[in-house]
């Protein structure tokens, strides 16, 4: 790539509005405030629940093993059926890079 199309390149790049969505996995750690999108998770539930399934040590306890910690147990459910929910909820904002 010659120098000055390098140079516009760079300058297209660095101008350049990018939406960012910022998921919050751990939602007690910021103001709910601060959530302003949601999405629709209808058409890939499944796929997510597979994947979720897919991670067995963190969904599953180990046989004879009562004391192992599952995602089900943490906050009651509520962080797995968050996870499962038929919508996500993120944090959308522009900018300029």
């Amino acid at each position: 790539m010659s120098p000055s199309m390098q140079q516009f390149a760079r300058r297209f790049v660095l101008m350049s509005p990018v939406t960012v969505f910022e998921y919050p996995v751990w939602i007690g750690t910021i103001a709910s405030s601060t959530l302003n999108s949601l999405a629709c998770l209808g058409d890939v539930i499944g796929v997510m629940r597979e994947a979720l399934a897919a991670h067995a040590s963190q969904t599953q306890r180990l046989e004879n093993q009562d004391e192992w910690q599952t995602l089900s147990d943490l906050s009651g459910g509520d962080f797995v059926g968050r996870l499962l929910a038929d919508y996500e909820m993120f944090t959308r904002y522009e900018i300029n890079i």
